[in-house]
């Protein structure tokens, strides 16, 4: 009778640690998931801040899409340590100067640069999205 009881507490625990290991890997997929669809939103919306504010240089102009250099550089990326993941957005890998002064706003060629916003717009939209996902 003794005997009984151990196995069925072995068996209970393996089966629970089973159960765990299963809600594990869900969790970590649906987070990947998440993480995925944040980084391809940010670079969407920071590409279109790109595309569709207005020069501050070229009168008329309706965007700050020049040389592209600026929208090719806008990326975003996803990377996993552990069960840690970071997703990043902007000019990931290319930094210039006047990127900067683009979405910050300043002086270029004795004009104002008004700010675009496009890093900014990004975040919004991926805090949104998480917020819709329960994701605080």
């Amino acid at each position: 009778m003794a005997g009984a009881g151990v196995q069925g507490r072995v068996a209970l625990r393996e089966g629970l640690l089973g159960f765990s290991k299963g809600v594990l890997k869900q969790t970590q997929a649906h987070a990947q998931d998440i993480a995925l669809k944040s980084a391809f939103l940010a670079e969407n919306v920071g590409k279109n801040t790109i595309m569709t504010t207005p020069s501050s240089l070229r009168e008329g102009k309706p965007d700050r899409y020049w040389t592209g250099a600026m929208f090719n550089a806008y990326t975003a990326d996803v990377h996993q340590t552990g069960n840690r993941i970071t997703v990043k957005w902007g000019w990931v890998d290319t930094k210039k100067k006047y990127f900067k002064t683009q979405e910050y706003g300043g002086f270029f060629l004795g004009k104002t640069i008004t700010p675009m916003h496009a890093l900014t717009n990004s975040y919004v939209a991926v805090k949104n999205y998480l917020h819709d996902e329960g994701i605080k």
